[in-house]
């Protein structure tokens, strides 16, 4: 058997919502597997939190329409406060030469799809990967850090439950746990 796939967390069956005619139910992934790897099998380990502890959902968003890549999740503050939060991407991430970049105002989404989000094998952060145009209009697979071990100043952070990049900061809610 093979090991149930997890992303962001969540099994992927509890991931994927029945939009498909109710076909692909809950319980017809759940068969394929006899391993599950969620938290109630690892203890001690909440598999819902990402970037460092700090957040739960994170997602990219957008439609793969160019402009509108957004990080987006749910992040906690320093006071303990839960934040809906999301940041346009393109305010500080570019393309250049096939790889992404930390760019204000980069628009990498001009040059970069399709794109996703994995998180890192440390759960400090997530990675963008994207494939990118290089200068011959070549696609190139690459990827950027995100989080607290992302080099550089423009480089995406969670603080006090937002995304921040640089001077850009992410629109923020209070989110109510």
């Amino acid at each position: 058997m093979f090991p149930a796939a997890v992303l962001f967390g969540l099994p992927v069956a509890a991931a994927l919502p029945s939009v498909y005619g109710g076909g692909a139910s809950a319980a017809s992934f759940a068969a394929v597997s006899s391993h599950d790897m969620t938290a109630a099998s690892m203890p001690g380990l909440d598999r819902s939190m990402s970037l460092g502890g700090k957040c739960r959902q994170v997602t990219l968003a957008g439609a793969g329409k160019v402009g509108k890549t957004t990080l987006e999740g749910r992040c906690v503050d320093s006071r303990g406060q839960w934040w809906s939060t999301a940041l346009n991407l393109n305010e500080c991430v570019g393309g250049r030469d096939g790889k992404l970049v930390y760019q204000d105002e980069g628009h990498f989404d001009d040059i970069c799809r399709p794109c996703l989000i994995d998180e890192t094998d440390d759960r400090s952060g997530v990675d963008l990967k994207c494939n990118c145009l290089d200068a011959r209009g070549m696609p190139q697979y690459t990827f950027l850090r995100m989080g607290e071990h992302a080099q550089g100043d423009i480089a995406v952070k969670v603080v006090e439950g937002r995304f921040v990049c640089g001077r850009h900061e992410g629109i923020g809610s209070p989110s109510f746990e």
